[in-house]
């Protein structure tokens, strides 16, 4: 099992929704699950996370700043 993080600092919100959803797909086709997402502290990129990816299972950690996506 490979681990993969993708960390949106400094990412602007456009960027995020034109570019996140591409990186998850080459990490999940390259088997780098489960994909650990950095938020930052920010709850509007958290939202934006969510809806960017809403296709996937994305499960809030026990890590503030921090999402995941698992098999």
């Amino acid at each position: 099992m490979r681990i993969s993080q993708i960390d949106l600092h400094g990412l602007t919100y456009d960027e995020v929704e034109r570019e996140l959803e591409n990186k998850v797909i080459l990490r999940w086709n390259e088997g780098m699950i489960p994909i650990y997402i950095i938020t930052g502290n920010s709850q509007k990129m958290r939202e934006l996370v969510k809806k960017v990816l809403m296709n996937w299972k994305v499960e809030d950690t026990n890590e503030f700043g921090r999402l995941i996506i698992r098999e």
